[in-house]
């Protein structure tokens, strides 16, 4: 797994059990790390979360000893649902437990603002797993949110599809708008069920 920090490959072995990677980790993880855009499309339980949560870590890795603005987040992951950002967020945390120098949070609806915003502003955010509609909240009401993610490093959409220009499976509008309003260097699609198109998906 080259390319992979020590602390990534401990908690790849020793916390979620992996001793091989799957074929669509193998495929997405060096195109992702080398800044190429990526769509994928596997079967559920085939490890695709990992195959871009991985990359995603050792990105925001690089640009921090790069001197990437600790204020900035480093990569931003869109998903559909509540319970699927938490899903994506806890198995970020279990790659994450050895490394304590990357932040992981989950921005999703049916949580009071202010007291997300305060957590955002007191605690690590390299990685933010958002719900369009909560991050379009944010992007509109909470101070300093756009600031920090005009230049994300990486940008994952989890189950999308881009039948035009950035509008996004559960997301509607929001999700259009919050593909527009953060342009990235690199872009991820991801999906176990959904046929993806791809669109100019890079700003």
């Amino acid at each position: 797994m080259a390319g992979i920090s020590d602390a990534s490959r401990r908690g790849l072995k020793e916390v979620l059990k992996y001793e091989l990677m799957t074929q669509v980790q193998a495929q997405t993880l060096p195109v992702i790390i080398s800044g190429e855009d990526v769509l994928a499309k596997a079967k559920t339980g085939t490890g695709k979360t990992l195959g871009f949560l991985v990359p995603i870590v050792e990105v925001v890795l690089a640009a921090r000893a790069r001197g990437f603005g600790a204020d900035n987040v480093g990569a931003l992951i869109l998903s559909p649902t509540r319970e699927l950002s938490m899903q994506i967020a806890a198995e970020a945390a279990k790659l994450l437990h050895f490394q304590k120098s990357v932040g992981v949070q989950v921005v999703i609806g049916g949580v009071n603002m202010k007291t997300q915003l305060r957590r955002m502003n007191t605690q690590r955010l390299d990685i933010m797993v958002a719900t369009p509609g909560r991050l379009i909240d944010h992007l509109q009401n909470s101070p300093g949110i756009l600031n920090r993610l005009r230049n994300i490093r990486v940008r994952c959409s989890y189950r999308a599809v881009l039948p035009h220009r950035f509008a996004c499976i559960g997301g509607g509008a929001h999700g259009a708008s919050a593909f527009r309003v953060t342009p990235c260097r690199c872009c991820a699609l991801t999906s176990a069920t959904r046929c993806l198109r791809w669109a100019s998906a890079r700003l």
